[in-house]
């Protein structure tokens, strides 16, 4: 796992992240478990730890230090945040988030059985405290009575712009936020969204692809 913890600190510093040895081993720990589940379950396409490092992790760690509002400072931001990961998949960017910010408590919705399952195991074996797994999609959630509104909700390739908030922003408490991550052509995604985000740029470090953090704001 040297080549791995390498290029795992590497890129962390690269976007500025910050990560103690704990949350270092923790992460790869979590490596070797995906690629584990990956061989029957084929949580993610991507199968190289390279790839996984630099395309799941790092660029779920940019959520923490690039996925927030502009005038927000990332220290201060995320503290004891109630924080919703919709179609959480394999963990990203929850797990991640969790990993590298343990203030916040974290619930990965993910509607997938087995990816629920993983999850769960995940959250076992890395002993994270404030976090859990809702095995249930949007829209079934959206109908329960009495359901918790989260401070901040994310996602990950999921949805296109317009459809994240209209499944989103009833989860979404009043002055929290919708934040989500695109690549280059996403100004097309924002034509008549409302309510008007903010957007983000940052990058990764090695392949140096683009990454666009949309903002929404529940007002």
């Amino acid at each position: 796992m040297n080549e791995q913890r390498q290029l795992l600190t590497e890129g962390l510093e690269a976007i500025g992240a910050v990560a103690d040895e704990e949350a270092v081993s923790r992460l790869l720990v979590y490596l070797g478990e995906l690629r584990k589940w990956n061989k029957a379950h084929n949580l993610t396409s991507i199968k190289d730890d390279a790839g996984i490092i630099e395309k799941h992790f790092l660029d779920s760690a940019l959520y923490i230090i690039k996925g927030l509002p502009a005038e927000a400072s990332a220290q201060d931001f995320w503290a004891g945040k109630k924080v919703l990961d919709v179609g959480s998949g394999a963990g990203f960017p929850g797990i991640v988030m969790k990993i590298l910010e343990p203030r916040i408590n974290i619930w990965l919705m993910e509607p997938a059985g087995k990816k629920a399952a993983f999850l769960r195991h995940v959250i076992r074996t890395l002993g994270l405290s404030g976090a859990a797994v809702l095995e249930t999609g949007t829209k079934e959630y959206s109908a329960r009575e009495g359901r918790q509104l989260y401070d901040v909700v994310v996602t990950r390739a999921l949805f296109k712009a317009g459809e994240f908030v209209k499944q989103c922003l009833d989860m979404t408490a009043k002055g929290g936020y919708m934040i989500m991550s695109k690549g280059p052509g996403y100004e097309e995604e924002l034509k008549d969204v409302s309510p008007a985000p903010q957007v983000i740029f940052a990058g990764l470090p090695f392949s140096k692809a683009k990454r666009f953090f949309i903002v929404f704001r529940n007002e």
